[in-house]
């Protein structure tokens, strides 16, 4: 009797000890009643979105249960935000770094309470530092001299571009001269046009600029222009 009232004492005591956090996502011994998956890329870049998406089988039908997308962090994975189902059992959105790091995500399903009662594998991103790259692309390769051309030049990601300056330049007898100075619109589309003023091959390119320093650099493109 003694022995028995010993164990019983012991096993409560290991039980006090347990990690709050552990019992929060402590799993029933019998099988998982869904299965969660989280689609999400394993590489990004910071600030740029990145587009997941969560399919659970079967479809919840249970009122009271949550469904999120999680962080993990040094206290250990918190909620980043919440999502709802469609019809077939599917939520989608995105995520974001403001910095590059290397974050993991997973996707739950929560009681009421916080409890997980389903967890997808956790997927681990890479998330790189924010670079810019500028295009510039025209409509035509060759053209008359004195006729518009028109010219596209476009900068990616379209995030963070304030203060940002697209110079688009001509290449002269022996350097770049610059044709015009253009603000980068906030969709990062910028349209303008380039005239031959002799006949010959003219060289383009576009450079992206910041507070006067040069972030990205186009493609070289050329236009033959002949006479009128």
């Amino acid at each position: 009797m003694i022995r028995r009232l010993t164990i019983v004492v012991i096993a409560v005591g290991a039980l006090s000890l347990a990690p709050i956090g552990a019992i929060a996502d402590e799993r029933a011994p019998a099988s998982p009643r869904w299965t969660v998956g989280l689609d999400l890329a394993t590489t990004g870049m910071a600030e740029v979105r990145q587009p997941f998406r969560i399919d659970v089988t079967p479809i919840p039908k249970a009122e009271g249960v949550v469904f999120a997308l999680q962080v993990k962090s040094p206290e250990g994975f918190l909620n980043q935000q919440r999502l709802t189902l469609d019809s077939r059992g599917r939520a989608s959105g995105f995520v974001v770094s403001n910095r590059a790091a290397v974050r993991t995500y997973r996707a739950v399903i929560l009681s009421a309470r916080g409890r997980v009662l389903a967890s997808s594998t956790p997927v681990t991103v890479a998330w790189a530092p924010l670079e810019h790259s500028v295009s510039l692309t025209c409509t035509r390769t060759s053209a008359p001299v004195g006729v518009d051309v028109p010219c596209t030049i476009t900068v990616t990601p379209a995030v963070r571009l304030d203060r940002m300056i697209a110079s688009l330049q001509g290449m002269g007898r022996t350097d770049w001269v610059p044709i015009e100075a253009l603000k980068v619109t906030p969709s990062g589309v910028i349209t303008t046009d380039v005239k031959g003023l002799a006949e010959g091959v003219t060289t383009y390119r576009a450079l992206l600029l910041r507070d006067a320093k040069v972030k990205a650099e186009s493609a070289i493109i050329s236009i033959a222009y002949s006479a009128p």
